[in-house]
Order: structure tokens, then C-alpha cells, then sequence
């Protein structure tokens, strides 16, 4: 499975929706038994439009969350852009090797 990320318009964040987002990931990962590989990541700062970025197997735990909001698979993204919201305190350096 790949890396896939979800996108949030200017709206949808002052609407608060990827808060919502971010706790039905959660909630899965947790579900799951938080797997260290799983993980969820966001561009950093106020940047709009706001993007998450799900490692592969945190886009295989929440696949139906991640099918609702209409997640499209991308590239690994590059660590020193992201801010890690739900995964191990380690999950960037095992994630990216670092």
C-alpha cells in the first residue's frame, strides 16, 4: 500500500473538519494497538490548503476514512515538512529513516 494524503480547502479547516479527521484516524491506529509503522502527519504551520499524510499502514487501518474524504496516494513525503499529530513518539525516524 502506499503513502496517501487528504487535502483540507480554506472551508473545510475553518469548519474544523480535519480535526474530525484526525480523531477517526486515530481512532483506528489505537484500535489497531497503535502499530509503530502507522502514523499521521500534517504540513506544518497555518499552511492552507492544509494536507495530512497517512504512512501505508495507517492508510490500510483507516481505508474507509480515508475513501470518505477522498484520499489520493502520493509519494513519501519529505519528513522536515511535517509535523507528525498520531503515531510512536518514534514514528518519524522509523518511518523515514532518520
Amino acid at each position: 500500500m502506499d503513502w496517501y494524503r487528504i487535502t483540507f480547502t480554506k472551508d473545510e479547516v475553518a469548519e474544523g473538519q480535519q480535526q474530525v479527521v484526525q480523531a477517526q484516524i486515530s481512532q483506528c491506529i489505537v484500535s489497531a494497538g497503535a502499530p509503530p509503522e502507522a502514523a499521521l502527519f500534517r504540513t506544518p504551520g497555518g499552511a492552507i490548503p492544509t494536507t495530512y499524510y497517512l504512512s501505508p499502514r495507517a492508510t490500510e487501518l483507516a481505508a474507509s476514512v480515508v475513501s470518505q474524504r477522498g484520499g489520493e496516494p502520493c509519494e513519501q513525503p519529505c519528513p522536515g515538512n511535517l509535523l507528525l499529530l498520531v503515531g510512536v513518539h518514534n514514528a518519524t525516524g522509523r518511518l523515514f529513516g532518520k
